[in-house]
């Protein structure tokens, strides 16, 4: 009993790290946190989800369409959605969704004329350029009138702004 009492006090430090190292071990394993994918999916179940195609298409149409350009892992969009699921709630308004996510390869010149349609300077971060130069950089907000891009603006708008802004371009429909 003598040698397992010296040999537990000479040896301490050691049990103590290996004793260590298993309870970091045991507490990775079994705690998980979320990736950022993860916590930033966006809802678009209140939004009219379209393809490329039908985006292009809304400048072929006399409806004055508001359009959110996004990405589904995007966290700036994900939070967006939130003022805009309000603001179309209160002020009735429809909102078109283009996923990026979605457009491959073989849809490269549908995308770029996409691009040549979101043709309004525009100065994002200290670059001035057309509008459409910046996709990728969402969550984009577009609002077509009249066949043409009629306003633009990358990031988040607040609720009230997004009210003002669709009263401005005869959208809301309420309030």
């Amino acid at each position: 009993m003598n040698k397992i009492v010296n040999h537990l006090k000479n040896n301490l430090a050691i049990y103590l790290i290996i004793l260590t190292c298993l309870l970091i071990i045991g507490i990775s394993l079994f705690v998980t946190k979320k990736t950022p994918q993860e916590e930033s999916i966006v809802d678009t179940s209140m939004f009219n989800v379209i393809s490329l195609d039908e985006t292009i298409k809304r400048f072929d149409e006399d409806e004055i369409t508001f359009l959110v350009i996004g990405y589904k892992s995007c966290s700036a969009t994900a939070s967006y959605v939130q003022h805009l699921q309000y603001a179309q709630a209160k002020y009735g308004f429809q909102t078109y969704y283009l996923e990026l996510d979605t457009i491959d390869e073989s849809q490269m010149d549908q995308y770029n004329k996409l691009k040549e349609k979101l043709d309004m300077e525009y100065n994002f971060q200290g670059t001035v350029n057309k509008f459409g130069e910046f996709i990728g950089s969402t969550p984009m907000t577009v609002i077509i009138k009249d066949h043409k891009m009629a306003f633009g603006y990358i990031g988040t708008i607040n609720s009230d702004t997004l009210g003002n802004l669709t009263k401005m371009y005869d959208l809301a429909t309420q309030e």
